[in-house]
């Protein structure tokens, strides 16, 4: 009866599968669509485009060190004395009343260079931002190929086991069949049933990984899979390592992003080199005071010259920050040739994970070809008795196991080939040619830079800067 419900919840979940591989006929996701639903929705690559919109205001307020600034004054007193020594006039002693309006404006000339590197630092932490971008958002379309290849591999998992449980549920019948008349043994029965139970175990434990494939898939694009299909590797790939680590080296957003890094601390070290400097600023201001005491009296002021401060010794506080942004400028060159290493480590893992695929994929199809008709002969040689129930019992394993090893390095193969797209830096939505509008950086940038006043932003999404795709 145990195994007789077995087989019935096999025969249940094999319908499930089929419900979840075919039940989204009028609506497959492939890998193209995936990546393009979790491009626009997925809140790491939200999320670190808000960052850089942040990082692109830094350019307006390092500009701002050329503008002037202007500040209105105001101002109004009264003063009354409380003794009343009353004068000639009948008048109180002392009683005054003063007030007055200015503005002035102050112009920087020349801060030592100081503005000059500080836009130069904050144009080149926008540039390293825009490569850190791209390098998420080719993390996050290698997660949802990841994904997109998880469930694929998990339903043809599961879909073997089930259909090897219902296998081995038809050979216990068999078995017990056999039994009954006397052709086989006890023990020929009960390994029929330890490795029904087996099966059965393994299902359900490849049930549980298609759940937390799909769970994982739909953490990823925004929704659950439907009707995925298997990936193949894609083709636009170096054919050789040595070609493949040289445009890595050369187009990976994290080496850029280091690169652009050393620019960053260098021009730190300038601007902190400024703070040494004269300082000289251009200053104006106009005004009306009003002062009445006995009499009004008014007057407009006008000025209009220049200040310049040298500083002398500062504590030694400058000084400081300067030998310190010495040493991440040090610090940003050894960070940049490590990521270049790590890069090299990184092309050469996907390359040989690809290669490694590709053969075992090659061995794992003659494999399955070999164990079919391993698995035939056995059966007919038991029919005869020259083989015994556990033979055929484990056949039936070593085909299950070369069937399952196939769709494993296929999924290797396409993940890895997608990998090696990474450490070259091309798996962007542009690079893919997803059909859907692209983020476009510059567009906040050019709106931003150039602001002198106001403190409008873009929406939480950006939309704003979404181009349609070319």
């Amino acid at each position: 009866m145990a195994a007789r419900s077995q087989f019935l919840t096999g025969g249940i979940a094999l319908a499930a599968v089929a419900c979840a591989l075919a039940g989204g006929a009028a609506r497959a996701d492939t890998l193209k669509e995936a990546m393009a639903m979790a491009y626009a929705s997925n809140p790491q690559l939200l999320e670190q485009r808000a960052y850089l919109r942040s990082i692109d205001q830094g350019v307006a307020e390092a500009l701002s060190g050329w503008r002037p600034t202007v500040t209105l004054n105001a101002d109004a007193s009264s003063v009354h004395r409380s003794g009343y020594s009353v004068n000639g006039n009948g008048q109180p002693s002392s009683w005054r009343q003063e007030r007055g309006a200015s503005v002035s404006v102050s112009q920087p000339v020349f801060q030592g260079f100081g503005t000059v590197n500080a836009v130069d630092r904050a144009e080149n932490t926008v540039l390293a931002e825009r490569e850190h971008l791209r390098s998420v958002e080719q993390g996050v379309m290698l997660d949802v190929v990841t994904a997109y290849v998880d469930v694929w591999r998990d339903l043809a998992v599961v879909e073997l086991n089930i259909n090897n449980e219902q296998v081995l549920q038809r050979q216990l019948d068999a078995a017990r069949d056999r039994f009954a008349v006397g052709e086989i043994t006890r023990t020929d029965v009960a390994q029929s049933e330890a490795r029904l139970s087996q099966a059965h175990a393994s299902r359900v434990a490849a049930e549980g990984n298609l759940q937390v494939s799909r769970a994982t898939y739909q953490r990823i694009v925004g929704k659950s899979p439907e009707n995925v299909s298997r990936v193949p590797p894609t083709e636009a790939l170096p054919t050789a390592l040595d070609p493949l680590v040289a445009e890595a080296l050369g187009d990976n957003p994290d080496v850029r992003t280091a690169a652009h890094t050393v620019d960053v601390r260098e021009n730190a070290v300038a601007v902190v080199r400024a703070e040494l400097l004269p300082d000289v600023k251009a200053v104006a201001s106009v005004g009306q005071f009003y002062d009445q005491t006995y009499s009004s009296d008014e007057a407009t002021v006008y000025s209009l010259g220049a200040q310049m401060s040298v500083p002398l010794y500062e504590a030694g506080g400058t000084y400081a920050r300067l030998r310190a942004a010495k040493d991440q400028a040090a610090q940003s060159r050894k960070a940049l040739e490590r990521v270049r290493r790590q890069v090299v480590e990184t092309a050469t893992s996907a390359w040989e994970s690809l290669t490694s695929a590709r053969a075992q994929i090659v061995a794992y199809r003659e494999e399955v070809r070999a164990s079919e008709i391993a698995l035939d002969g056995v059966r007919r040689e038991s029919e005869v008795g020259s083989r015994t129930v556990l033979d055929v019992l484990d056949a039936e394993q070593e085909l299950l196991d070369a069937r399952v090893n196939l769709v494993q390095a296929q999924r290797n193969e396409a993940l890895a080939s997608y990998q090696v797209l990474v450490a070259l830096g091309r798996l962007t939505a542009a690079d893919m040619g997803l059909d859907t509008p692209l983020y476009d950086p510059s567009v906040h940038y050019d709106q931003a830079a150039g602001k002198w006043i106001g403190s409008g932003v873009f929406s939480d999404d950006g939309r704003e800067a979404m181009r349609p795709a070319k």
